[in-house]
């Protein structure tokens, strides 16, 4: 129903009047169609829904029983307070704490392991890829 009037508003048919649609802040949600919904989710739901296995599995490691089903509803949620500028994503980490209240130590040292988890894999990934970028970049 959400997603119907999104469409409708952006075509122009919902509240025509409105100026909004008209920005440029807003002006690929005007352009797109269904298809593109259509291909942003098929793109999109194959790496939630291995991310959602990933941590239920790593949760039973730590101890907490979480269904696949209530991390389908708080990864997003998780994803996007790791967006927060906070030192060593302390919003994620809090967050993990907050939605799992009835598990708070295991929470917080889970957030803690897969906040450093993250940080070295990115790390690891930097590294396999600096010799190219120092060629690309310093012509050697």
């Amino acid at each position: 129903m959400v997603f119907a009037m999104w469409l409708l508003y952006f075509r122009g048919s919902l509240f025509p009047a409105s100026q909004l649609r008209n920005r440029k802040i807003v002006h690929a949600f005007k352009m797109a169609t269904f298809k593109h919904y259509v291909w942003f989710f098929l793109l999109r739901s194959p790496a939630l829904l291995a991310a959602v296995v990933v941590y239920t599995t790593a949760l039973t490691l730590f101890g907490v029983e979480a269904s696949f089903l209530s991390l389908l509803g708080y990864l997003p949620v998780i994803f996007f307070a790791a967006t927060i500028p906070t030192p060593m994503r302390a919003a994620a980490i809090t967050f993990w704490v907050i939605l799992f209240p009835e598990n708070e130590g295991q929470m917080a040292a889970f957030g803690f392991v897969q906040h450093n988890f993250f940080i070295l894999f990115n790390a690891l990934i930097g590294l396999a890829f600096w010799p190219r970028a120092q060629r690309e970049l310093l012509g050697r």
